[in-house]
């Protein structure tokens, strides 16, 4: 380790050296390491800053380990090191993924008790945690709140309430919102339109939802796969296959690369042929090799296999794998591709049926 060459040299590394050490390390996800630095960093009698503390936290955090993020916690505490907003903030966004509202309050009224004036990131992460609770009244209280203590929403603010909103089927007050920020001089990006077209094209709107691409194209935003998606899935609801698909070849020829997801909305939405589901078992037993088949890439076909088999959709998932279904799906999904790689995988497949590892 470069510290030990530091030291064998008579160089005393610093704070800041220490503090360098552990956030690389927990970036490369070695946390054993990291805290042996932390200790050594002690053992030396330099006390670690608020920042060291909180990039322990935050990895711990996004790890899942709450136990361990709330010790590093006490520990600085216990230092003399005052916890900051950013601290607070790393805490109170992990109780909310993982559900703890009531932590969550506990320890906003903690950061009010200690003097801890709470910023945009802290309201920001309560407004979406109430959102996600489907709890409208606070979220929108919060808002107001910060609004009354000088701290100006800001575009996340706004994309977690439209959010809200449109999947919560209220697109009048969603547009509404839209008009009174674009009022206030802040332009909707891509992710908040996503989030409006989404809602458009869940309550079956598909006009709105062109309307909002409109919108997107005159302000030169730049649709993503995302969005793509969505459209699709709108015109799959009201049986629109065709224009559907259409979309998909629109996809491709922009340089957007379809993923599974695109597929697969395709796939669930157009049943196949009966002859498919009659005789499926029957040509799983059948080699591949004897037959004229349209291949699709392994990657593509893996993937669709991945989302039948994490929706236990085996009906799906053996008329996939059947011969003639290899034609049917790469009709609907657009797929020409042939390869080595896919003519095995296919053949494995087709010996060998899924069994009880994807349940």
């Amino acid at each position: 380790m470069i510290l030990n060459i530091m030291e064998s040299r008579g160089v005393e590394p610093d704070s800041y050296t220490y503090g360098s050490f552990i956030s690389g390390m927990c970036k490369e996800g070695k946390l054993e390491e990291a805290t042996e630095v932390l200790g050594k960093m002690k053992e030396n009698g330099l006390v670690p800053t608020a920042v060291t503390y909180n990039i322990l936290i935050d990895t711990y955090c996004n790890k899942g380990d709450l136990g361990m993020a709330f010790t590093y916690r006490d520990e600085m505490v216990k230092e003399g090191i005052v916890p900051t907003a950013s601290t607070y903030n790393l805490l109170i966004h992990a109780l909310f993924m993982e559900g703890k509202m009531g932590k969550a309050d506990d320890m906003i009224k903690e950061m009010g008790e200690k003097g801890i004036r709470s910023d945009s990131i802290t309201y920001n992460i309560l407004i979406n945690g109430y959102c996600k609770c489907r709890n409208a009244k606070k979220a929108f209280s919060l808002h107001d709140e910060m609004v009354s203590r000088g701290i100006w929403p800001t575009r996340v603010t706004y994309t977690s309430l439209i959010n809200f909103l449109s999947k919560q089927n209220r697109m009048k007050e969603a547009d509404q919102l839209l008009e009174k920020i674009t009022a206030k001089g802040i332009s909707p990006d891509l992710v908040m339109y996503n989030a409006l077209i989404d809602g458009q094209c869940v309550n079956g709107n598909i006009d709105s939802a062109f309307s909002l691409l409109k919108k997107m194209d005159e302000m030169k935003i730049l649709l993503d796969k995302v969005t793509n998606n969505t459209i699709m899935q709108g015109y799959c609801r009201e049986g629109k296959i065709k224009e559907a698909r259409e979309l998909l070849d629109q996809m491709k020829r922009k340089g957007i690369k379809p993923d599974h997801v695109s597929y697969n909305t395709l796939i669930r939405h157009k049943s196949p042929p009966r002859s498919l589901l009659s005789t499926q078992h029957r040509l799983r037993e059948k080699n591949v090799e004897d037959k004229k088949v349209m291949d699709i890439s392994l990657e593509d076909l893996s993937k669709i296999l991945e989302e039948f088999a994490k929706a236990r959709d085996w009906e799906k998932y053996t008329t996939v794998l059947g011969i003639y279904s290899l034609p049917w799906v790469a009709d609907i999904c657009g797929i020409n591709l042939a390869d080595a790689a896919t003519k095995k995988i296919v053949k494995n497949a087709i010996k060998y049926p899924p069994n009880k590892k994807f349940s």
